[in-house]
């Protein structure tokens, strides 16, 4: 294992995630230096001094390793991947921290933020694009600090070391392995021989959604300002969740729900086609098997939550009964549907107060996911497919014994290794979602059974709220620390997708050469 070029790979990637902090510290230094409030400096006292513990932490892993060959094995690209986003995580959670230490000691209030696994499960959450939250009182932060809990889920959005890629090609022969480590399923052609261009047109088209939103926004509803209108893209985009609002997306014009119902479900798409388009193959889109699975699923299961939601009374994310009108009815199930599909986590309305066939739906959206290459999480669509296919491939040879017909993928025939990880990447998905809820049963005794399954459900598939005691309108602030670790982990075991993270558990990763 080369620890020293891991060393000094990792010391440029926090550098960038710690670069990044520069635009919520231009927004703290606005407020700042334009208003008259004397506590304006402590938002801008807690970025600096994150910024500088990051840069700390990165020169020095710089400077340790400067003379390291930065040619890395397979081995090397997973513990990398898994100790950017960890480390990455703590490096990001650091600006909560420090405000609210400085907060603390300037008014004696004590922000959530005071705790530090408070601010590592934001962090994790927020990188991970989870969108799980201890906030019960979101605008009570700083603007600048609202900034980056948003930016960090762009950040992780399409990921860090993809970006890292995108920007710095200095990795001899290890790029492929570093972005095949993070950005699964971004196949579908997408894929250029340079695997630089490939990660520098990806952002290119994250990007570009993520600009088009925010236009889209400010010209619907101009008086929502450009902050809400970005931190609400950033987290579109990266089918994250964070909302500035403590409503969510509850308090938003319908015209401006639509517009991020469209951009969810644009996110939630392989970027991998949208490579394909740009080069004049539109039909590639509307011939590729997962697509078409993933609007199928969306498309029926807003038929079928409409349709059972019509005659119920619920609230929407004000405790205020819903106004029930056709376009109100079809735009919550869509919302709803559309959020948890994408493992985006936005809400519009209080779904936890939907009858039990839209809670089933829910639910089922939440083990489904995104599209493959997608920045949704979840199992992802392509495998469901593919399990699907190799349940009807068995079951004819019930009575075909005979039959041997391939089972495809996106024109791709499937081996036998291909295959065995995706049925094992789907068992073990839902073993760790009800390991998770026994394990939050035995660490909270007053939770019920259904907050800790969904609980885990939604941190192992990065979607953030679940049901019960962490539904739409709650938060997991009450959650001990021992239960936040687990669920930190979790999230982290979802992003990368369990086994890059279970990897580093056995005996043997470590051991080989």
């Amino acid at each position: 294992m080369k620890f020293s070029a891991i060393g000094k790979i990792l010391g440029l990637l926090l550098l960038l995630l710690t670069g990044g902090m520069v635009f919520p510290l231009a927004i703290a230094s606005y407020d700042f230096f334009s208003g008259s409030d004397p506590y304006n400096i402590i938002p801008l006292q807690g970025i600096l001094t994150g910024m500088g513990a990051g840069l700390l932490v990165s020169m020095a892993l710089l400077y340790l390793n400067r003379d390291a060959e930065t040619n890395i094995g397979s081995s090397e690209a997973i513990l990398l991947v898994f100790l950017s986003w960890s480390v990455g995580a703590v490096i990001a959670s650091l600006p909560f921290f420090f405000w609210a230490q400085y907060f603390y000691r300037a008014t004696s209030i004590a922000s959530p933020f005071i705790n530090f696994f408070n601010c590592l499960f934001e962090g994790v959450s927020g990188l991970t694009t989870t969108g799980a939250s201890i906030l019960s009182d979101i605008p009570a932060v700083p603007d600048a600090l609202l900034f980056w809990r948003a930016f960090i889920q762009w950040y992780g959005g399409l990921g860090i070391v993809v970006l890292f890629v995108a920007i710095l090609p200095m990795i001899a022969g290890g790029n492929k392995r570093l972005f095949s480590a993070e950005a699964t399923g971004i196949s579908k052609d997408g894929n250029t021989p340079k695997i630089q261009e490939t990660a520098q047109t990806l952002w290119l088209i994250y990007v570009c959604f993520t600009v088009v939103q925010i236009v889209l926004m400010l010209i619907v509803e101009p008086e929502m300002g450009l902050f809400a209108a970005s931190t609400l893209s950033f987290s579109t985009a990266a089918t994250a969740g964070f909302s500035i609002f403590n409503e969510s997306a509850g308090g938003l014009s319908p015209a401006v729900q639509w517009i991020i119902i469209s951009f969810m479900l644009i996110s939630g798409v392989n970027f991998g086609l949208y490579y394909q388009v740009l080069q004049g193959r539109w039909r590639s889109l509307f011939n590729d098997t997962e697509f078409k699975t993933y609007v199928g699923i969306v498309f029926f299961a807003i038929l079928i939550i409409a349709w059972n939601i019509e005659d119920i009374g619920y609230n929407d994310m004000s405790a205020q009964l819903a106004i029930k009108d056709p376009e109100t009815i079809a735009r919550d199930a869509a919302f709803q549907v559309a959020s948890i599909q994408t493992t985006t986590g936005f809400s519009n309305a209080n779904f936890d107060s939907w009858p039990a066939l839209s809670h089933f739906v829910l639910l089922a959206l939440m083990f489904i996911g995104g599209c493959g290459g997608s920045t949704g999480g979840g199992i992802k669509v392509s495998r469901i497919v593919v399990a699907f296919k190799l349940f009807f491939s068995q079951l004819e040879k019930v009575y075909r014994p005979a039959v041997i017909r391939p089972v495809k993928i996106g024109g791709s025939v499937l081996t036998d290794a291909m295959k065995q990880a995706i049925i094992l990447h789907i068992l073990a998905v839902i073993f760790l979602s009800f390991l998770g809820g026994v394990l939050l049963i035995i660490f909270e005794p007053e939770i019920d059974h259904y907050t800790a399954f969904t609980a885990s459900v939604a941190t192992i598939n990065n979607i953030g709220p679940g049901f019960s005691m962490v539904g739409a309108t709650e938060n997991y602030s009450w959650m001990s620390d021992q239960s936040k670790s687990l669920l930190i982990l979790w999230m982290l075991i979802g992003r990368l997708e369990v086994f890059t993270v279970l990897v580093l558990f056995t005996r043997r990763f470590w051991k080989q050469n």
